[in-house]
């Protein structure tokens, strides 16, 4: 499956599953939650790429119920992801990867 076919298929199951979460369709910024999901399983390890947009969405959540309109939290709490998966780096900075680069599999793998 080409890049362009697997961001086809993330995309689908995202639409997908806010159709059946009841959620309307704006809600979801996907390279955002991909970006730090790729970003936690290079920083750690790739089971808590999963883990860290879990908690992403739950503090998102916690902030809009109290109140705080959902753009900003979403960047506050991305920006939260970032800060500690720099802290966790080689040099301490977020290396962002080249264009094109899938964010979901390491650049030494291969596609399949």
């Amino acid at each position: 499956m080409s890049d362009d076919e697997l961001v086809a298929a993330v995309r689908d199951w995202a639409e997908q599953l806010e159709a059946a979460l009841r959620l309307d369709g704006s809600v979801l910024d996907l390279d955002a939650v991909l970006d730090v999901a790729g970003l936690a399983a290079r920083a750690v390890v790739r089971p808590a790429a999963p883990v860290t947009t879990y908690l992403l969405g739950y503090a998102v959540g916690r902030a809009t119920a109290g109140g705080a309109p959902s753009g900003p939290a979403f960047a506050e709490a991305i920006a939260a992801v970032r800060a500690l998966t720099d802290e966790r780096r080689p040099g301490g900075t977020d290396e962002r990867r080249p264009e094109g680069t899938d964010v979901r599999r390491p650049a030494d793998e291969s596609p399949a």
